[in-house]
């Protein structure tokens, strides 16, 4: 019964505070959330002392733990596309008509393949995932230039080893022979906890 009742107000008040992220009327972080989830199965063990015990708690207790400690490390700024859906979505970009300035997802994976794209002018955008992949196909013969930001995960550009950890950021320019006044590209790219992925020179199928 203990454990029951404990893991019922775990649920009750964490749903709770996502739904109050959820509808703009607090702030919440992740860290947040699971600190509360924590707190709430210490509660239990605590009151299991007295009125009897529920070892399932313990178990509980020692898998949030791990979870708690990167989440606390993620800076406060990141953004977590809250309300911004979840899923695998994938935009074949073939025209500056089709490109949109912003691209946002809650929890999943943003595929934007670029290949197909010859801009007459330069061009910027923005992509962001809150938990999940970002991947950019990039398009040949056209200037690159690239700003990635990862809270907790990692980052891959072409021809550079990955780079991985807590707050990463890392800039990146194509090579190719253009002028970027003209004909270019200027990607802004996020997530929250991910992973972000610029790939070049590439004829993988998208689908």
């Amino acid at each position: 019964m203990l454990g029951r009742l404990t893991i019922g107000v775990l649920l009750l008040l964490t749903e709770t505070l996502i739904a109050l992220d959820v509808v703009d009327v607090i702030n919440v972080e992740a860290v947040m959330v699971v600190a509360v989830g924590l707190a709430v199965v210490a509660t239990g063990l605590l009151v299991g002392t007295f009125v009897g015990r529920s070892r399932g708690l313990i178990a509980l207790g020692v898998a949030l733990v791990p979870v708690l400690t990167p989440l606390a490390a993620i800076p406060n700024d990141v953004r977590w596309n809250t309300g911004a859906g979840a899923g695998e979505r994938a935009y074949r970009v073939t025209s500056q008509q089709d490109l949109q300035p912003t691209y946002e997802l809650g929890v999943g994976q943003i595929t934007l393949d670029l290949r197909k794209l010859d801009p007459s002018e330069p061009l910027q955008f923005d992509a962001s995932v809150g938990i999940g992949e970002l991947r950019v196909l990039l398009p040949q013969g056209v200037g690159v230039s690239a700003t990635a930001d990862v809270a907790v995960g990692t980052i891959n550009m072409p021809g550079e080893k990955p780079l991985d950890g807590v707050d990463v950021t890392r800039t990146w320019e194509s090579t190719a022979q253009t002028d970027f006044s003209a004909r270019s590209l200027d990607l802004t790219l996020s997530t929250g906890l991910g992973q972000i992925d610029v790939i070049e020179n590439t004829v993988e199928v998208v689908r």
